[in-house]
């Protein structure tokens, strides 16, 4: 019995609508893919706040030195101060978001960059360098719920160990609007998710607070409160 074969014209239909499906799928998955590793992130991030505040409860509210010396501290970051808190630092410094993490994993970096209002203040610092706002202690935040404790670091920035922190204090000492937005990122990526590579208020990354909750935030807002002025690394007070 004979069978007819496909002719050329039906195959390129199929092949037409095989490509059409996948153009339409591809993005569905990779959007997929990247709500996974916002979810991780999250998930990372507040691992990290809850250690903190353990942290802070068996040391005076103090928070975990984001300062390298010469000591025992100076090739690991700050999160392995937390390493009896959580038991699993290796698996939570570094995020499925940082296209650095292979070599901040090797190196024994993190990914998560600690707000220098809050880990800065030491009793080495020179009493010029202190800012209003700096504290040593979580116990003496006015408002923990609005207080950011670190970010995902920026990008661009070097893995190295020492890259564990920012001097967040320094954004906002200038006039100059879009001086501050530079610096902001300069040093942590406010578009770390959904973004696109030529414009760096796409997209939105996550931010975790003293209290330990997470809130996802646009690369526009942050941008808005550099253009603003508002001071959002900067502990609000009562």
């Amino acid at each position: 019995m004979y069978r007819r074969g496909f002719t050329l014209i039906e195959l390129l239909v199929v092949i037409a609508i095989i490509a059409i499906l996948a153009a339409i799928l591809f993005p569905v998955f990779a959007r997929a893919k990247e709500a996974g590793k916002k979810t991780m992130d999250a998930s990372n991030m507040r691992q990290i706040a809850i250690a903190i505040n353990l942290y802070a409860i068996d040391n005076d509210g103090g928070m975990p030195s984001s300062m390298h010396s010469s000591g025992g501290n100076a090739q690991r970051a700050w999160v392995y101060n937390l390493l009896s808190y959580t038991g699993k630092v290796d698996e939570i410094r570094v995020s499925p978001a940082d296209p650095n993490g292979p070599r901040r994993t090797r190196l024994g970096g993190t990914s998560y960059v600690i707000n220098g209002y809050l880990s800065d203040l030491t009793d080495n610092l020179d009493p010029i360098e202190i800012v209003p706002g700096m504290t040593r202690s979580l116990d003496n935040l006015p408002r923990p719920t609005d207080t950011m404790l670190f970010w995902l670091v920026a990008f661009s920035k070097n893995p190295s160990v020492y890259d564990d922190h920012v001097h967040s204090y320094y954004w906002f000492q200038t006039t100059n609007p879009e001086l501050r937005w530079r610096r902001i990122i300069q040093e942590i990526q406010p578009g770390a998710f959904f973004r696109t590579q030529s414009d760096p208020t796409q997209g939105s990354a996550n931010y975790v607070y003293a209290d330990t909750h997470v809130k996802s935030l646009p690369a526009k807002q942050i941008r808005a409160w550099a253009l603003q002025g508002f001071d959002f690394a900067k502990p609000p007070e009562d």
